[in-house]
C-alpha cells in the first residue's frame, strides 16, 4: 500500500512522529532523498481544526488529498480528531510563487477551518514537539485573537512562557515585590508611581519620552523616579532586576 502511494513513506514518518516513536536518522535521510529533497529543507507542522465560531465538522477525508494537491511538499493524516499537515517550506517556496501563509488564510475562510502553526525546524524527530506548538498556539491564539483564522506557535510562544512562569501563584505572590509596594503607595497617596515607571519601561528607559507620554515635566519625572526607587531598591543597571520588574509589569498588566 506504501509502495503504491506517494505519499505513503511521508504518511507513516508523520504518524511515527506523532505518537512519539523514534525514526531512526537512516530512514529519514532515505525517504527525505528518495523524494528528492534536501536534508536541510525546514518544515512546519499546521494542525487544522473546524473554526470555533461556526458549527461544522471536519471531512477530513475530503480535505487531506485536497490539501496534498494544493500545495507542493506537503503531506497530511489525520490525528486526535484534527488535520495534521507536514510541509516542506523549501518544495513549496521552489514550486509554487503564492504567499503561503495568504493561500493558507483564503483555504481558511473558504472551508471555515482554522489552522495553528508550529515554528520551523529541520529534524523531522521533531515532529511531537511541534504538534505540541500547535496545540500551545491554538489555545492561547483562539483566546487573545479570537477572530484569526491561523495561530503561529512563534506569535503566543511569549505568552505560554508567561503562564509557565507564574506556575501555581497569582501574580502578585511572585512578581517583584517593589510593583507591589508602588501599587501600595499609589493607593494610599494619591502617586501615580507605578503608572510613571511603567511608562519610563515602554518608553525604552527615555526621561524625556516618558515624561511627555505623562504630560509632565522632565524635572517632575526625575523627581518621581528619585522616589521610586527609594521605594523599591530597584537597582536598574543590574540586568537581572531589569528582566524581573519587566516580566513581573508583564504578569500584573496580563492579569
Amino acid at each position: 500500500h506504501v509502495e503504491n502511494n506517494p505519499f505513503g513513506k511521508w504518511h507513516q514518518l508523520l504518524s511515527d512522529g506523532l505518537h512519539r516513536n523514534y525514526i531512526a536518522e537512516d530512514n529519514i535521510h532515505k525517504i527525505v532523498l528518495e523524494s528528492g529533497r534536501s536534508l536541510e529543507d525546514e518544515y512546519q507542522l499546521i494542525r487544522f481544526l473546524p473554526n470555533h465560531r461556526y458549527d461544522k465538522a471536519l471531512h477530513a477525508q475530503y480535505l487531506c488529498p485536497q490539501l496534498e494537491h494544493l500545495w507542493p511538499g506537503c503531506c497530511c493524516i489525520t490525528f486526535d480528531s484534527s488535520i495534521i499537515m507536514l510541509i516542506d517550506m523549501d518544495v513549496y517556496v521552489s514550486k509554487d510563487k503564492r504567499n503561503f501563509y495568504q493561500e493558507l488564510a483564503y483555504f481558511l475562510r473558504e472551508n471555515l477551518l482554522s489552522a495553528s502553526i508550529s515554528r520551523s525546524f529541520h529534524d523531522l524527530n521533531q515532529i511531537y514537539a511541534a504538534y505540541l506548538q500547535t496545540e500551545i498556539a491554538m489555545e492561547i491564539g483562539t483566546k487573545r485573537n479570537p477572530m484569526f483564522w491561523y495561530y503561529r506557535f512563534d506569535d503566543y510562544s511569549f505568552y505560554y512562557l508567561l503562564q509557565k512562569m507564574g506556575g501555581d501563584f497569582i501574580p502578585k505572590q511572585i512578581c517583584c515585590h517593589g510593583l507591589l509596594i508602588l501599587k501600595e503607595h499609589d493607593k494610599k497617596t494619591g502617586s501615580q508611581y507605578y503608572l510613571t515607571l511603567l511608562t519610563y519601561c515602554k518608553m525604552q528607559y527615555n526621561a524625556t519620552a516618558a515624561a511627555r507620554a505623562l504630560y509632565i515635566h522632565r524635572s517632575t519625572f526625575l523627581g518621581r523616579m528619585e522616589r521610586i526607587k527609594e521605594l523599591t531598591q530597584i537597582d536598574f543597571s543590574n540586568w537581572e532586576d531589569l528582566l524581573y520588574l519587566l516580566i513581573s509589569f508583564q504578569l500584573l498588566e496580563e492579569k
